[in-house]
Parts: C-alpha cells; sequence; structure tokens
C-alpha cells in the first residue's frame, strides 16, 4: 500500500550491532527490502571486534538510508539510546543485528497505525524462523480485539508482562519517547522490561495486530541472554525502577499485585540461567526481596495470581532444595568414570515403566556432593524406553551396575539389589523420585559420628499436578537423634513404613535375612517392622532428604484391585505376626492398632464409594485385623 500521507512518514530503525557479522547481512537486507521506502536505518557499532563495522560500511555505501554511529562498547541499552537522539523519523522501530523482519511490516503499519498516530505499535513474531511458534503476543494478553484498527490503553492488557516485554516487535512515536523523557537502563541487563512497562503505562493510544513480521533467532552463542553472572543483579534495580514509575504514573495501586508476580516470574526464570558461583547468592536475595514484597500484599489476592506455586517454592525452599528440585534437570550431570571399589553405600533403583522421570532419579544420585557410591540399577522388565536410559547413563559413569530381569515386581527388584550390593549401607530409592543433592554427604556425616544399624531421614512430598513441594513434617516427630531400640520409637515406628527413608547398615540386613515380599503391593510394611524390632542403634539426620513424587499413575495411586485390597490386609498382618513371634507384640500393640487403622482409613478414602464398602466390608471380615482393631475398643 502506498499513499500521500504514508510517504510523508518516516520511520526511523535503530539496530545496535556488537559482532554480530554472521546475521548483520540478513538484518539489513530484509529492512532495506521492505516496500515502505521512507526509512533511515540507525546502525549503532557498540565497538565490534568482528566485521561488523566493515560490512556495515558496504552497506552504507550503496544504501543511502543507512547511517553508521561508532561508539565504544556500552552496551544494547547505550547503543538504542544513541540511535532515538539521532533519530529524525515519526517513528522508531528497534531490531536487533542478529534477528530480521519479514516483508510487508511498515507497511502494514502505515495501513494500520499511519493515519491514527499511536504512541505504541505492537504485532506479533516467530521464534527461531518463520511459521514457528508465535512467540510475542497471543490473543487473551488482550481485553479487546485486536485486528490492529483499535485503539486503547494499558488497561487493555489483561496479560501487560507476560510474553510481551520486548521492545523490538513495536514502533514508537518518536515524539511520545522524547517528551516523555523514556530511555533504556544502561548497565543494566534488563533494560526491556522497565522500558516496556513505562512506554506501556503512558502511552495513551496503543494499536496491536497478531500478524507475525519479527523472527527471533536464537542461534547465536554470545548473546547476552544466554546466561548471567554478577550482571543478574541488576534485575532488583529494575524492579525497583518499575514501581516508582508506576507510583509516578498513578497506577501502583492497580498493577501492585502483577508487579509482584512479574518479579517473581522474571527471578524463577533467571535462576535457570545463573552462573554457579553465584547462583546461591542470587536465590538468597530473590527469597529476601520477594518475601519483603509478599508482606505487603493481601495474602486472600496474591495467593490466586497465576503460576503462583512457582513463587511459593522460591518463598518456602531453602537454596539447596531448590537446587535439588527446580533446577535439577538444568544441572550439568557430574559422570564419574572410576567404579567404586570399597562404596560407602550402595543405591539401589527398582525400575519399571518410568522413562518420564528416570532421568531426574539418577541425575540426582549422580550428583551427590559425596561420591563414594555404587549405583544399583534393576530394570525390572521395563517395556519402555528405561533400558536404553539406563546404558546411556551407565556408558558415562563407572559406578553405575545395571541388573535386568523378567518383570517380578518392586519386592523382587530391591532384592536383588541388596544381594549384588557390596557397599556398607543400603540405600533404596524409587525410580520416580529423587534424592536431596547433599542427601548422602548428610547421612555419612551422620554414620561417621556413630555407626548405627539403620539412619532415618525426614521427606518432602513433590505434588505433580500442581507442582509444589510440602514438607512431611516427620522429622520432627524425632525428640531425640539417638535411639537404643524400638521401644523409644514404639510411637512412631509405624508411622512411615517405606523403605525409601533409611538407609541400612548391610551386615545388619544380611544378619537378620531382611528382604521385601515378593509379587504384592505394599511389599515394605512388614520389613519396616522387622528392621525396628531387630535394630539395635537407629540413628535420626534431622534433614528432609528425599524428594517422594506423589502421582495419579503411580502403584499406591492406582485404583484399588481385589488383590490390591488383600495386599493392603496382608501387609498389616505379617507385620503383626512377625512381632509376636518376636515377642514384642504386646510392647507395641496400642501403636500398631492406631497406626494400622489410620492406615485402612486412608486406603478407603482414595476409593470411590463401591470399592470403598466392598474394602470395610473385608476388614469387617478378616478376624486377623479384627484383632489387631480390638486394643482400640
Amino acid at each position: 500500500m502506498s499513499s500521500s500521507f504514508s510517504d510523508d512518514i518516516k520511520i526511523s530503525v535503530v539496530i545496535p550491532v556488537y559482532n554480530a557479522a554472521p546475521y548483520l547481512q540478513r538484518c539489513l537486507d530484509s529492512i532495506c527490502s521492505q516496500s515502505h521506502k521512507n526509512l533511515e536505518i540507525i546502525c549503532i557499532n557498540d565497538g565490534s571486534t568482528d566485521k561488523s563495522l566493515e560490512i556495515l560500511s558496504t552497506y552504507a555505501e550503496k544504501e543511502k538510508r543507512l547511517v553508521v554511529i561508532s561508539q565504544e562498547n556500552k552496551g544494547a541499552s547505550a547503543a538504542r539510546n544513541a540511535g532515538i537522539e539521532r533519530a529524525t523519523g515519526n517513528f522508531i522501530s528497534f531490531i536487533d543485528a542478529d534477528d530480521y523482519i519479514l516483508p510487508g511490516l511498515y507497511e502494514k503499519f502505515m495501513e494500520y497505525g499511519g493515519q491514527s498516530r499511536p504512541d505504541i505499535f505492537m504485532f506479533n513474531g516467530y521464534i527461531g524462523k518463520k511459521g514457528s511458534s508465535e512467540y510475542f503476543m497471543y490473543p487473551a494478553t488482550f481485553a479487546c480485539p485486536v485486528t490492529g484498527k483499535e485503539v486503547f490503553g494499558h488497561k487493555a492488557i489483561k496479560s501487560l508482562f507476560f510474553g510481551n516485554q520486548s521492545v523490538y516487535n513495536k514502533i514508537y512515536r518518536t515524539t511520545f519517547l522524547k517528551e516523555s523523557g523514556i530511555r533504556f537502563l544502561e548497565n543494566n541487563s534488563f533494560e526491556d522490561t522497565l522500558f516496556y512497562f513505562e512506554t506501556v503505562i503512558k502511552a495513551r493510544k496503543i494499536q496491536a495486530t497478531m500478524e507475525c513480521y519479527y523472527i527471533y533467532v536464537q542461534e547465536n552463542d554470545s548473546s547476552v541472554t544466554k546466561t548471567f553472572g554478577r550482571n543478574v543483579f541488576t534485575v532488583f534495580d529494575t524492579f525497583e525502577k518499575m514501581e516508582k514509575a508506576a507510583k509516578e504514573a498513578g497506577v501502583f495501586d492497580y498493577y501492585k499485585y502483577a508487579l509482584f508476580q512479574v518479579e517473581y516470574e522474571k527471578c524463577n526464570e533467571l535462576l535457570r540461567i545463573t552462573a554457579g558461583e553465584v547462583l546461591e547468592e542470587f536465590y538468597m536475595k530473590t527469597q529476601n526481596y520477594l518475601r519483603a514484597k509478599q508482606a505487603l500484599l493481601d495474602s486472600k489476592i496474591y495467593t490466586r495470581l497465576l503460576e503462583y506455586f512457582a513463587c511459593h517454592n522460591i518463598l518456602t525452599l531453602s537454596f539447596i532444595d531448590f537446587k535439588s528440585t527446580i533446577l535439577l534437570a538444568g544441572e550439568k550431570i557430574a559422570y564419574q568414570k572410576k567404579t567404586a571399589e570399597n562404596p560407602f553405600f550402595s543405591v539401589i533403583v527398582p525400575i519399571y515403566k518410568v522413562e518420564k522421570y528416570l532421568e531426574t532419579c539418577l541425575k540426582s544420585i549422580i550428583n551427590q556432593t559425596f561420591t563414594n557410591f555404587e549405583l544399583i540399577c534393576v530394570n525390572d522388565g521395563s517395556p519402555d524406553k528405561c533400558g536404553d536410559i539406563l546404558n546411556q547413563f551407565a556408558q558415562k559413569d563407572g559406578r553405575i551396575k545395571i541388573i535386568t530381569q523378567p518383570n517380578r515386581g518392586l519386592g523382587a527388584a530391591r532384592n536383588i539389589g541388596a544381594l549384588q550390593a557390596k557397599g556398607k549401607y543400603l540405600a533404596f530409592v524409587d525410580s520416580d523420585d529423587w534424592l536431596r543433592l547433599d542427601a548422602l554427604e548428610r547421612i555419612h556425616s551422620r554414620l561417621t559420628q556413630r555407626a548405627a544399624d539403620m539412619c532415618i531421614f525426614g521427606f518432602a512430598e513433590f505434588h505433580e499436578n500442581h507442582n509444589t513441594f510440602l514438607k512431611s513434617e516427620y522429622i520432627s516427630s524425632f525428640k531425640k537423634r539417638e535411639y537404643s531400640d524400638y521401644k523409644e520409637l514404639k510411637e512412631i515406628m509405624f508411622i512411615i513404613p517405606c523403605a525409601w527413608n533409611k538407609v541400612y547398615k548391610r551386615s545388619f540386613w544380611e544378619k537378620n535375612r531382611l528382604s521385601y515380599a515378593q509379587g504384592v503391593y505394599f511389599e515394605d510394611v512388614a520389613t519396616n517392622a522387622k528392621a525396628f524390632v531387630r535394630a539395635k542403634s537407629i540413628l535420626i539426620s534431622p534433614y528432609d532428604l528425599y524428594y517422594y513424587r506423589i502421582r495419579d499413575d503411580s502403584i499406591t495411586q492406582s485404583s484399588y484391585s481385589e488383590k490390591k485390597m488383600d495386599d493392603v490386609l496382608t501387609s498389616f498382618k505379617e507385620a503383626g505376626y512377625f512381632m509376636e513371634k518376636e515377642g514384642v507384640y504386646e510392647t507395641v500393640k496400642k501403636d500398631f492398632a492406631k497406626w494400622t487403622y489410620n492406615s485402612l482409613m486412608m486406603h478407603g478414602k482414595k476409593m470411590p464409594e463401591e470399592e470403598r464398602a466392598y474394602f470395610y466390608k473385608k476388614i469387617k471380615s478378616d478376624s486377623a485385623i479384627q484383632k489387631i482393631l480390638s486394643v482400640l475398643l
């Protein structure tokens, strides 16, 4: 489209250039070939040390609309600010030198915004290449139609901050920027965030189209957004300036909850790309900053914020917990080629149909801060890709031993792992769960202070459906840290009868011929009772070192068949039979009965009403279970 009024409108295209030689020609060609010709192309060479200046000079010789400004390296913000000062066009468009625009962008702007002269014109873009996922905006971002013709203010942008804080998918009216005094914050790595917020809340006229014209390229390894060192701390200065701008514009009360949300989401994003040497310091500053801001908000409102659980984790988790959970997927794997000849721990992982979770589990063990262990992985006939994943890890780490067998169940897999173990202590980890990264170090430290038959530690529950971690409070039940036998622990010895929050001295395990029931559900209930009764020394490590994943499709969460119901009852009966045989039943019968009753009720609550009624009938008709429960009458 071309008309007299559009021909009179000049657009200043501002391009900060720093060592962008491999991409610069593509960027310049995409601008020079635009159908709207009334452009000035301002290229700020920001101290490039590659051939960028040579390319710019070559283009300037043949393209009279192109202006080159050279300055010492000051960063993208200073370069863009220099471009604003130099601009003589009616509008300013920012483009990064490693990106490019699609044909028709400025002609489309003339069609939609040329006559209305908006303060900001927004358009969409792709990430990576044309036709890939839309990157900048979605229709749900706005509380009004976005055909390109509507004019609105900032309150019509429902999701003001999310996925749209860039400046290169916008065209700005030059007098709006210059008269409002809005500039990019220099010596700050988050200049787009502040610039976007200030311009939007001060703009009187905004237009937008969902059509895509910008290609944001992610192939430049030197990109300043890839990782952060100490420059990550400048984000807090950005936050303070955003709040100040909101107050000066009289919109702080309107945006204070949204500001809090963008602050925690930005920090949550940055924690994944911050260098290790400053990561803990940045996490602690983030946690303290957000806690202080949270205290000023109405809890009834902020808990309803979008993605609030991400903030909940930052506010509540220690750094080691956050690193062991939220950041674990991004951690490099610390493989060790050497086999552990005299391992302190044998970590046994039974594996069946967990390809979705296995890598997290294995990474958490391999990356332990205490490294003297062997990792025994028992592939229990898993029909998915677990075998391939195990082989990939074992090829790179000499501490891994793989045992492959036909599917025989969780108990059998643990037993074969224990038989093959060489470590001084046995630790069992379920393959959909994982360890805190300092778990073995904490347990080793406790056991070197005093050897024991068992060491018990706490855990956190990871609720997969809403991505949160909840402390179990289990460890707080223990008043002391050392116990001579079960009598001191009888009130709580049955509460968590699982295998995975304990380690066992291998000589104690073998001497007492401990093992897990095979071919049944709830195989660890009776084994837990046997271990407690036989142990002559029990230690407590006062940390939550294990992450127990709660998922809908796990064995413990799945529907209850006839066999599963029978196995529930059998597990308690077997524990009772053993304690009677050992002559300890009278000592523990009240605590055992309370635990049995509470556990049976818990299982019943998980069942549909019809199944629950049938299950309760089985309980009432089982004489052995009734004998256990009779002490409560």
